[in-house]
């Protein structure tokens, strides 16, 4: 649900939408690529939930932020998109055992 739920909102971010869903697909793609590389390294079980937590908190920080202060907005949002794709990602990896 998150992960669609930040996908989709996308064109409420502050700035150019189409510059935003640019950053949100390098993000996704470097999620990707750097959740193989972890979970061959550190195994599946901290680096999903070290992501998921990171994934929740860094959306919960968003309600705190001031409006006047946009861009701090979309740097969070991009990190729980980071999270997040790290962790659809993963879940993947942990059903196929």
């Amino acid at each position: 649900m998150v992960y669609y739920g930040i996908s989709l909102n996308t064109s409420a971010l502050a700035g150019n939408p189409y510059l935003n869903a640019v950053y949100m697909s390098l993000v996704e793609m470097a999620a990707i690529v750097m959740c193989h590389f972890v979970i061959g390294k550190y195994g599946r079980k901290r680096p999903y939930a070290i992501n998921m937590l990171l994934a929740g908190i860094s959306l919960l920080l968003i309600q705190f932020i001031p409006s006047n202060a946009p861009t701090f907005v979309t740097v969070l949002a991009l990190i729980s998109k980071f999270a997040i794709s790290f962790t659809y990602n993963a879940i993947y990896i942990v059903t196929a055992e």
